[in-house]
């Protein structure tokens, strides 16, 4: 017959690689195929890179499906990450608060529930997230206070569009 069998690890790879591509390229569908592909093959993968990699593409697909509860979620795992190299990748402390950013936006974005005040309060608790530009509507919305106009217009200007749909 005229096919090779190849790898797990390697098809891993470049089921990872080509729904980053995709998603470079804001065709979050196609991403999607590859990295349901990959999701069978991740859990015998060894490789923390790919396993990073993988993680970062599942939340930004949950995220662009407009699952912001579960991307909240996936990227405050990512946030929490421990600091060091991954085969030639470093992760910095500016990734970390970024993941925590993005974190942040899904769970305002979220549909208002208990879960999505138990990943507020999570958010609110977490010290870092008093840095960062969107902290304030953080605090507001974990402490139940009234949102005054002027705050959700300049809160709408720092998310992405993907995520101004529903607003």
């Amino acid at each position: 017959s005229g096919m090779r069998s190849l790898p797990n690890s390697y098809k891993l790879a470049k089921y990872v690689k080509i729904g980053q591509l995709y998603l470079e390229c804001d065709d979050a569908v196609a991403a999607d195929a590859f990295i349901n592909r990959a999701s069978v093959l991740i859990p015998e993968s060894t490789d923390e890179a790919i396993r990073l990699h993988y993680n970062v593409c599942y939340a930004r697909i949950l995220d662009s499906k407009r699952k912001f509860y579960e991307a909240g979620l996936k990227y405050y795992d990512l946030s929490q990450v421990e600091k060091k190299d991954y085969n030639g990748h470093n992760i910095t402390d500016d990734d970390l608060l970024q993941a925590l950013e993005f974190s942040i936006s899904c769970a305002v974005l979220a549909p208002a529930g208990p879960k999505r005040s138990r990943l507020l309060a999570t958010l609110y608790k977490d010290e870092r997230a008093q840095t960062l530009p969107s902290y304030s509507i953080l605090q507001a919305l974990h402490l139940e206070r009234i949102l005054r106009k002027e705050d959700v217009e300049a809160y709408a200007k720092s998310l992405r569009p993907h995520q101004l749909a529903g607003m």
